[in-house]
């Protein structure tokens, strides 16, 4: 059976489009160009328009080639294969997990961490806080009214000064 799996993985990556770094750098310009553009919507993307857009003159030698099309107008592609990538982690961690108890992973885990927060599976300490990224705005349902006043006081300057 898994020689059966290998030859599906075989055909799936001939089928798959593998761009070059040139065209995954073209790819990203044009999308981060589109994105900003209310005028057209992603299905009346051709190569006139992606050219109108980039002025690349190698679009018209890549456009023709078997999947780039459909690659290069796949807005989601990122995603998808950040995806695969947490995917084939998650597989190859249990393995380790599994088989190497004893293993040092912390750059594994690193990289898994990162991948769960592209995939927006796993929370970042990045993300900004409430109420302008203070640690206390994580417990304004603990605080007392007086604290909660000269919370927003600090920070809003909207409530007028009371005497204790």
């Amino acid at each position: 059976m898994s020689g059966n799996l290998r030859n599906l993985e075989i055909l799936a990556s001939d089928i798959t489009y593998l761009p070059s770094p040139e065209q995954r750098k073209a790819k990203e310009a044009f999308w981060v160009r589109f994105n900003n553009n209310p005028i057209c919507t992603s299905e009346q993307i051709s190569l006139s328009v992606v050219d109108s857009i980039l002025g690349d003159s190698r679009l018209s030698r890549w456009w023709p080639q078997l999947g780039f099309k459909e690659w290069f107008t796949n807005r989601e592609e990122f995603l998808e294969r950040a995806g695969y990538l947490l995917h084939r982690w998650m597989d190859r961690f249990e393995e380790l997990i599994l088989n190497k108890p004893d293993v040092q992973v912390s750059a594994f885990v690193s990289a898994g961490k990162l991948l769960m927060e592209i995939n927006a599976k796993f929370p970042t300490r990045s993300l900004p806080t409430p109420l302008g990224g203070s640690r206390e705005a994580g417990r304004i349902d603990q605080m007392s009214r007086e604290e909660l006043e000269k919370f927003v006081r600090e920070r809003v300057h909207l409530l007028p000064e009371t005497k204790s």
